[in-house]
């Protein structure tokens, strides 16, 4: 179980995250953010590195975030020790809609150590 912030912002019109893209070009100190389309109505902009998305979060919420505040709140909050905790505080904060996608405690562990397993065999290949 890690203390990893990853970011996703959705949106249906793609321009609109190329121009979030191109802002966060020019005002984040590092990298990690790519879009990538989800299906012909979707696309997503995802922020993989922890720094970034802890800046990110940050700025939004002095920029006046209001309708995910709570959300931002919470994540800004998880650490090694509250992983388990902040997710599932985080579940009840959002809809029912990802309610079959999200992994428990267990599943994040399985998950980390499936990555590990890739990670290996991708350094032996």
């Amino acid at each position: 179980v890690s203390n990893n912030i990853k970011l996703e912002v959705t949106q249906k019109f793609p321009n609109v995250l190329h121009a979030i893209l191109k802002f966060l070009e020019n005002e984040c100190p590092s990298t990690g953010f790519y879009i990538r389309p989800m299906t012909d109505q979707c696309n997503k902009l995802i922020v993989s590195r922890t720094e970034t998305s802890r800046y990110i979060l940050k700025k939004m919420l002095e920029a006046g975030l209001a309708v995910k505040r709570a959300r931002a709140e919470l994540a800004l909050t998880v650490d090694a020790c509250n992983h388990s905790k902040v997710r599932e505080e985080l579940a009840k904060l959002v809809g029912h809609q990802g309610r079959y996608v999200r992994l428990d405690k267990a599943g994040c562990v399985r998950a980390k150590e499936i990555a590990n397993l890739r990670s290996r065999l991708r350094r032996l290949a």
